[in-house]
């Protein structure tokens, strides 16, 4: 393996470590290698949002528009840098926490990354940051998700809105983190603290490749009797719970998308 093979991997790391000061460091050390590299470009402007030093990540987007004018991502996180200074986002969150790189650690069928759907306010959206706690409320049959000051941010899928809606009206309890946010994207972690004893015997998160039944075959009816287990046998499933992540079952392939560290091509016209 090169040297800029082996800095890249290591800036990689760094990120999903949420070091942010050490990928900082590293692809700074691919650039004096390759001064071109978008990559590199796009992940300097990715950690220094998340320091809080926007004006040195809006140099590095720009820089990457100038090798690729159309890449979405830049011109999408710019946008967001112009309104969190319009808004005074940066003072918002100087006061955040330092992650825990165990925030993310996925337990199978205790923790979920789900994209939201229906996504509130750009000015809302531009002002979330990579570990901030969320809340969830049931709102209408579907789960909003909120900031803790009660901004709207967006709502699970319906699938995943009727489960744990269920589990909520039966005293669990889940936290919600955010692990991707962008102002057209983004994706939270959802972690289950604690059961209710109605539902205790069951799980939050069925594996996303085992075909299961919603929490409910009735939305309209009581009680934990007509919630489904998780148990393989079931020859019946007339309602599929696919992964609604959005994400690749390839683990690598999906930290390099939630931490932006890879470059859009030109030809990726997204809509709005």
């Amino acid at each position: 393996m090169d040297q800029l093979s082996v800095l890249e991997t290591r800036a990689i790391d760094a990120a999903i470590a949420n070091d942010w000061q050490n990928a900082i460091e590293l692809n700074r050390a691919i650039l004096e290698l390759e001064s071109t590299n978008i990559g590199a470009l796009l992940r300097l402007g990715f950690a220094y949002m998340q320091i809080n030093r926007n004006d040195d990540a809006a140099n590095f987007y720009r820089a990457a528009l100038k090798i690729q004018p159309k890449n979405q991502l830049a011109l999408d996180n710019l946008e967001k840098i112009e309104i969190l200074e319009k808004t005074n986002g940066n003072g918002k969150r100087s006061e955040r926490k330092k992650l825990d790189p165990n925030l993310f650690l996925d337990v199978p069928g205790k923790t979920r990354a789900v994209q939201l759907t229906n996504l509130g306010q750009k000015q809302h959206l531009a002002d979330l940051y990579v570990g901030q706690e969320l809340e969830l409320r049931n709102k209408k049959r579907r789960l909003e998700v909120r900031t803790i000051e009660g901004n709207y941010v967006g709502t699970l899928p319906d699938d995943i809105s009727k489960r744990l809606g269920f589990f909520l009206e039966h005293n669990s309890v889940y936290n919600v983190y955010i692990k991707e946010a962008s102002l057209s994207r983004v994706l939270v972690f959802i972690k289950e603290v604690s059961k209710g004893q109605a539902v205790d015997g069951y799980v939050s998160f069925p594996n996303s490749n085992t075909l299961m039944h919603h929490p409910l075959h009735n939305p309209d009816s009581e009680g934990a009797e007509d919630l489904e287990d998780d148990d393989p046998k079931h020859e019946e499933h007339d309602d599929v719970w696919e992964d609604d992540s959005g994400m690749s079952s390839d683990d690598d392939d999906e930290k390099t998308e939630l931490l932006h560290i890879r470059p859009v091509h030109d030809d990726d016209d997204s809509d709005e």
